[in-house]
């Protein structure tokens, strides 16, 4: 490619030899005029002697003598005509000039396609028609001026011409338009659908990067496509020519980006080879802009078609390697778009072809069938993406119920592993009980009946205590309901004689105590408390009158005994270990415990807790 780009640009203008033995072609049915004289600068029919002429094949293209040489030509032919029988005269069809171009015939100025003041025209890329009224021509000779004026940063020049009458030329100039103009109007009309239904799906799904990329290749090749066919341009033509350069530009390296994530050839150092281009890219195509380094231009584009061809052969290289669909469908469409953009590429800057600058360019046609490829290929891969999105919505369900299942079974283990220790504590709970109260009950009376020196009396009282304490033992087990005013009442029951046998008188004032959640061995926690309390007063208090109070008043319930015995001090160390076990259950269970007594005015005990209250050592039984 490099060769071929310096051999077209060193290519000497053909035949340079003075153009006066010209054929004159005599013009009856449509005629080709495929070789004229040139002359450069803006040569007037009154100047025509001080011009420095030459022949030229047509097409002629600037490049062809020299980059950026002649910014202005003039262009001159000579013809004689027959009458054709059209009342409108002759026309001339230009297939392409630029940028910006006036046509004088027999010295009359006929046509005028862009100001030459105005550097922002451009004229190039579309066939002029220019009428030539039968009252303008000479029976004999006519001859005809072609002015040109380009841009540097523009390659131009002069197509063939068609000449011939007005109704025939005049068709021919239309279906050369609309074939033109018509498939880039409904290319730019579909990518701008297409941009904006890319922009309102992005919106609805953000995570789709493809989707997006999309899009905005579809948008940058709409506005690509519509600054190349703007003629009077609504800026200035170095930012014209930026923008177009950097479409395409901008383009095809997301389009080649966009490819190659879909085969799955991208890696990081293509995509660092990918920016170095496109970079040097924008700063020739600015430099070339303003009018400096011009050379760069080419220099960068022919790195940049070598950067692409060396892209597309690595995707058919894996293709080849490792076939896939989607990998094929993206070769059966860049192979074919790669061929036809360097076909239309040759025939636009490297043909010597007469009919080559001129040439119908297939490329926005194809292109947008590459990006329709591509939305294509996105489409079915987020169909797929569904698809496989809800077999593992499917399979994950059916593990989450697999998991629940086993949750389940295991949680039911844990609950019934729970219980056995729950049970085997309550248990040991029990026995421990009955060995440190009846146990050791059983052992004194035993002792003392072996060592005789017992009374009938005490060891009444002993046998007492012992039955007390296992009936409270059953209590307990019995107690199913967990309600401490059945607990108070069994507690009462149970006290109430031994209490009149010591001669003291027991005031209730028990009101009806809420039901509790509290586990047997919460309640025993407090019968224990209750019977410790009793059997200090029987011991220690002297007492006449003991009176329970419990109930439940603004979500604090309590229960609360006192006496009318002699009291204590509870400021004196020496506190009973009784006391001390009163403080360490209550503690234990995690309610409070309130002790007031004076020498001589008796002792109160109290328990609060709130209304709804767990023992936080004591869980609900299983």
């Amino acid at each position: 490619m490099w060769a071929l780009v310096g051999w077209s640009c060193a290519l000497p203008v053909r035949a340079q030899s003075p153009a006066v033995d010209l054929p004159v072609p005599t013009v009856s049915l449509t005629q080709t005029i495929a070789r004229l004289e040139l002359s450069p600068g803006l040569q007037s029919p009154a100047l025509m002697a001080q011009g420095h002429w030459q022949q030229v094949d047509l097409p002629h293209a600037w490049y062809h003598q020299d980059w950026c040489s002649a910014p202005q030509s003039t262009y001159r032919f000579t013809f004689n005509w027959t009458d054709t029988g059209d009342p409108h005269g002759l026309a001339m069809l230009i297939h392409r000039a630029g940028n910006r171009v006036g046509v004088w015939v027999n010295q009359q100025h006929v046509a005028q396609f862009g100001s030459f003041d105005n550097p922002d025209a451009d004229y190039t890329n579309f066939p002029l028609l220019v009428r030539m009224p039968w009252h303008l021509l000479q029976a004999e000779q006519n001859t005809v001026y072609i002015q040109v004026v380009g841009d540097c940063r523009r390659f131009s020049g002069l197509s063939q011409i068609e000449i011939g009458p007005f109704s025939g030329v005049s068709a021919q100039h239309t279906r050369d338009t609309d074939l033109l103009v018509y498939p880039i109007i409904v290319v730019i009309t579909l990518c701008a659908i297409m941009f904006v239904a890319g922009l309102v799906y992005v919106r609805l799904s953000p995570s789709s990067a493809q989707a997006r990329g999309l899009a905005w290749l579809n948008g940058i090749w709409a506005l690509g496509s519509a600054l190349w066919t703007l003629r009077d341009l609504p800026m200035p033509y170095w930012l014209w020519y930026c923008l177009v350069d950097m479409c395409y530009a901008m383009w095809i390296l997301l389009s080649a980006r966009m490819t190659m994530q879909l085969t799955s050839t991208l890696t990081p150092w293509i995509v660092r080879l990918q920016t170095a281009t496109i970079s040097a890219y924008f700063l020739a195509t600015i430099s070339a802009a303003l009018g400096y380094a011009i050379v760069l231009k080419p220099i960068t584009m022919v790195w940049a078609l070598a950067v692409y061809s060396f892209l597309v052969v690595r995707i058919i290289y894996y293709s080849i390697k490792a076939p896939s669909e989607t990998r094929a469908i993206i070769c059966l469409t860049i192979v074919p778009m790669t061929s036809i953009g360097a076909i239309d590429s040759w025939n636009l800057w490297m043909s010597q072809e007469p009919m080559g600058y001129q040439t119908y360019y297939f490329s926005p046609v194809v292109s947008f069938l590459m990006l329709m490829s591509l939305g294509l290929l996105i489409m079915r891969q987020f169909q797929q993406a569904m698809r496989s999105d809800k077999q593992y919505q499917h399979s994950l369900e059916l593990e989450v119920e697999r998991q629940r299942t086993e949750l389940a079974l295991h949680y039911q283990h844990e609950q019934e592993q729970a219980q056995h220790a729950a049970v085997q504590a309550e248990r040991q709970r029990i026995v421990r009980d009955m060995h440190d109260g009846l146990g050791s009950q059983l052992v004194g009376m035993l002792a003392a009946l072996r060592s005789d020196k017992v009374e009938p009396i005490h060891l009444e009282n002993e046998i007492a205590q012992a039955m007390e304490h296992l009936r409270a033992t059953m209590d307990n087990l019995s107690n199913t309901e967990q309600d401490l005013s059945t607990v108070l009442a069994q507690f009462r029951f149970h006290h109430e004689p031994r209490l009149l046998r010591a001669g003291l008188h027991l005031r209730w004032r028990v009101q009806t105590l809420p039901p509790t959640p509290w586990s047997p061995a919460a309640t025993w926690e407090m019968q224990q408390m209750l019977r410790e309390v009793f059997a200090n007063i029987l011991k220690h208090a002297e007492a006449k009158h003991i009176t329970v109070a419990a109930g439940c008043h603004d979500g604090v319930c309590s229960i609360q005994i006192s006496d009318d015995g002699k009291g204590f001090d509870l400021s004196q160390n020496s506190i009973g270990r009784g006391l001390k076990h009163l403080k360490e259950r209550a503690q234990h269970l995690g309610v409070q415990l309130d002790i007031q007594s004076q020498v001589g005015q008796g002792t109160r005990v109290q328990w609060l807790w709130a209304e709804g209250f767990v023992p936080k050592h004591s869980k609900p039984s299983v």
